[in-house]
């Protein structure tokens, strides 16, 4: 078998030709790691093709394969990175290695299961991995999520419903765990009678991932919570509630309030003309700053002027 720049242009040539044919090959340097499929190339950058890319070998002539598997199983995850294909999308065919099982998409070793994978009940082994680890469908298996997680995509557990394990969390404090059979998506909320603000259990209106204020309530940004809350009280607005719009640092981050329809254009105009007078007290400190500067840095100056003066008439007079 040989493997070289050469049989790669080969391999590329060859794949050209042949319309249904997707081939992973290296062309080596300088020219780019290629994949090839249906008449169409898409390149690399010539600086990064040396640490990149699937080897195609060559058996005899009009005879290549891909021979990535002998000089590292990771180049073929590489490459499908920079192509953006998503990893697991494979033939449905066996797996030959344990790196092979945990990139597939359709099997996975009993071995590789983590404490937040549960199998279903209809769960079998298709087979057998080295004569001990036994193979499983990718699709029998159930990610756990505790039920805060799930809240965050937005779903609620059912009525009744018994977690399938039970962990320890970084702290060492039991947390529930749930599949996704076990939950339902959470009902759309609406400001109450008195005009409270429906939140979870955190406090918080939850407005990651798009999701929109409670129904007859409206957002309104802010940076400062402070700044809203203290402006919520002098307007008289009894009911709000602080909403979440991200993540950082695995915590919450709060970004302005919701408030009642009809409270969110007075509050709004409010923090406007409040940033307004802020910005403009800002101005006029920094102007007033500046002023000084200039009355310092031109008393610097006579001062210098007087003393270059009367040194000068100092000097004259003494000639």
């Amino acid at each position: 078998m040989g493997v070289s720049t050469y049989v790669g242009a080969l391999a590329a040539t060859s794949a050209v030709l042949q319309e249904d044919a997707t081939i992973f090959m290296a062309t080596g340097y300088p020219m780019p790691w290629l994949e090839i499929g249906k008449g169409q190339a898409v390149g690399f950058p010539p600086s990064k093709s040396r640490s990149l890319g699937v080897v195609a070998g060559k058996k005899k002539v009009g005879d290549y394969f891909d021979a990535s598997a002998k000089y590292g199983s990771s180049r073929r995850l590489k490459v499908l990175s920079w192509l953006r294909i998503p990893p697991g999308q494979d033939d449905g065919k066996l797996p030959k290695s344990v790196e092979g099982f945990k990139n597939s998409g359709t099997y996975i070793l009993a071995s590789q299961l983590t404490r937040f994978d549960s199998l279903t009940d209809a769960a079998r082994p298709v087979g057998v991995f080295s004569g001990r680890d036994p193979i499983y469908l990718r699709k029998d298996v159930l990610r756990l999520r505790s039920e805060s997680q799930w809240e965050r995509r937005g779903l609620i557990l059912k009525s009744e419903s018994c977690e399938c394990r039970r962990v320890l969390s970084i702290k060492g404090k039991p947390v529930r765990l749930y599949s996704e059979d076990q939950t339902v998506e959470a009902p759309q909320k609406s400001v109450g009678v008195d005009g409270e603000i429906p939140v979870n259990r955190f406090g918080f209106v939850d407005l990651t991932d798009g999701r929109e204020p409670p129904e007859g309530a409206e957002y309104v940004e802010g940076d400062n919570l402070r700044r809203l809350i203290r402006k919520c009280k002098e307007l008289g607005i009894e009911h709000w509630a602080p909403a979440h719009v991200g993540w950082m640092a695995q915590r919450p981050q709060i970004g302005g309030v919701v408030v009642a329809i009809s409270d969110a254009s007075a509050l709004r105009n409010a923090m406007e003309e409040e940033s307004y007078s802020r910005k403009t007290a800002e101005r006029a400190k920094e102007e007033h700053l500046a002023k000084l500067a200039w009355k310092a840095l031109i008393k610097r100056l006579l001062a210098r002027r007087y003393v270059e003066m009367v040194s000068g008439s100092s000097a004259s007079s003494s000639s």
